[in-house]
């Protein structure tokens, strides 16, 4: 064979071979720039010199795996982003910000980022104002990862029956995490998320929440969850009757390290195999039936642990109540918690229950029982009291069994 015959034989090889995407190669990761003042849409968006304009043209655009919109900060655009596609595992789709100056504004669309069925996808540096819906929404999708955003005013086209309320909601979804964020004034639950599994909700802010049933966060159905190091606060001026936080039919969570205030309630929860730990609970005294931490609902609850918390000013520490019937709450551990400054009792007990309440501490209560157990022990279980200490406070109820130690 010739030399010539072989570099037309090798070239062609190429030509061929460079038709074909093989598995595990990744394409070239795009980055597309939007500026909103000197941004133009004919551009091809590939640098901050050649940004795009409008979210019309960000919408119209055919996004791969690693791909990134990038708003310039100091920007502002009225409307939505749509998400048609996901990326993939290490290789998100990425909606952030670029350049000096204030987050990048998105306001006054129905949705603020609108990502039903995509996966994968990365939200970052971007502040939400003002969204008749949800600022950010996904049905059926995976792998979201949402850090320092912030929304201000959202849910407000909401009419207590339609599904455009809440800052953010997720909707049969998995592996998310929500952090370094804040959210107020917003319609509808602040977080909203209905049968999602390993969601963690991290180190945010979130306050007063609007709406006669909404929460700051509710989760519905949570598998394997974590709240840590979040401040939540239901101080303000709200209609909501609820409170800060609602995690209701889960298994397998952890609430730990958050700040909660104010409402009817702390944490409400209804889950088998929770831990609730080392938080701070504040101001929970708003209604005769007000707790920090409160068990309702007509679920049986199993192996939850209350541990290390310090409450102060409630109606009632932890109320473990029983709506609609006989629901047992069996194997509950409330240990090494602080109450103070209680008005009705540090733990009020309804329901058929089991477990332990020792090493707790109560103090500066006056008139207050420290355990008031008008429930009943379940049948062939225990419920063991040791080891508490009180200082000014009243007498105590125990739940009634002769088996009880």
């Amino acid at each position: 064979m010739h030399c010539s015959q072989a570099r037309f034989l090798l070239a062609a090889a190429g030509i061929i071979l460079g038709a074909f995407v093989f598995p595990g190669v990744a394409a070239a990761q795009a980055r597309y720039y939007v500026d909103s003042s000197a941004g133009y849409d004919d551009n091809d968006g590939l640098a901050p010199e050649r940004p795009w304009r409008s979210l019309a043209r960000v919408n119209q655009a055919k996004l791969n795996s690693g791909d990134s919109i990038l708003f310039r900060r100091g920007g502002a655009w009225t409307g939505q982003v749509v998400l048609r596609s996901s990326g993939r595992p290490g290789q998100p789709i990425t909606i952030a910000a670029y350049g000096t100056g204030d987050r990048p504004i998105l306001s006054r669309g129905r949705f603020g980022v609108d990502g039903n069925g995509q996966s994968h996808i990365v939200i970052r540096d971007i502040q939400f104002r003002n969204m008749t819906g949800p600022a950010i929404r996904s049905q059926g999708s995976a792998d979201w990862h949402i850090d320092h955003i912030n929304i201000d005013g959202s849910g407000l086209g909401h009419d207590g029956h339609n599904r455009d309320f809440s800052g953010i909601q997720f909707w049969h979804s998995s592996d998310l995490v929500i952090e370094n964020s804040t959210l107020s004034n917003v319609r509808g639950d602040c977080i909203w998320g209905w049968k999602v599994e390993r969601i963690k909700i991290l180190g945010n802010r979130i306050e007063v929440c609007q709406g006669a049933s909404a929460d700051n966060v509710h989760l519905y159905a949570p598998r394997d969850f974590e709240i840590r190091d979040n401040y939540f606060s239901m101080e303000g001026k709200t209609e909501s009757g609820k409170g800060n936080l609602h995690s209701q039919a889960g298994s397998n969570g952890l609430i730990e390290g958050n700040e909660l205030r104010g409402g009817n309630y702390g944490v409400g929860m209804t889950d088998d195999n929770l831990t609730v730990r080392n938080n701070r609970f504040f101001n929970h005294d708003k209604a005769k039936w007000s707790a920090a931490i409160i068990v309702s609902e007509s679920y049986d609850v199993r192996n939850n642990s209350i541990a290390d918390n310090t409450i102060v000013k409630a109606n009632m520490g932890i109320y473990i109540l029983n709506l609609r019937g006989t629901y047992n709450r069996e194997n509950f551990r409330i240990r090494n918690n602080v109450f103070e400054a209680i008005r009705t009792a540090a733990v009020v007990i309804e329901a058929p229950v089991s477990g332990e309440f020792t090493g707790n501490l109560m103090r500066n209560s006056p008139g207050a029982a420290v355990i008031n157990g008008s429930g009943r022990l379940i049948r062939g279980q225990r419920w063991d009291e040791r080891a508490n200490v009180a200082v000014g406070s009243g007498p105590r109820h125990p739940v009634r069994s002769g088996q009880r130690r």
